[in-house]
């Protein structure tokens, strides 16, 4: 793989990490403050919830809950594998 395309693949990378943080922090703020509005309610129960206050499944919530568990995951694999094929090159 030519240094360009690595370039490309580590900037999809951290694109993917930054994107992925970005919906986990929201969901995390989000989380906390509807604690307030929800007594009795753990804040993993809220974390995973989908529905709306009318109890609709929203896709922008099922966005915020799943991206994370995706995108992080990806994110830090293409890191990882953009950062191996340097080694491997500079080793043959």
């Amino acid at each position: 793989m030519s240094q360009k395309a690595q370039s490309k693949t580590t900037k999809f990378a951290w694109f993917l990490l930054l994107v992925g943080a970005f919906f986990l922090v929201r969901n995390i703020t989000t989380t906390a403050a509807s604690l307030s509005d929800n007594p009795g309610t753990s804040f993993m129960e809220l974390f995973f919830t989908a529905t709306d206050s009318s109890g609709e499944v929203f896709a922008g919530f099922v966005l915020f809950i799943w991206a994370p568990f995706v995108l992080l995951p990806l994110g830090a694999l293409l890191l990882w594998l953009g950062a191996r094929k340097p080694q491997q090159q500079a080793s043959a």
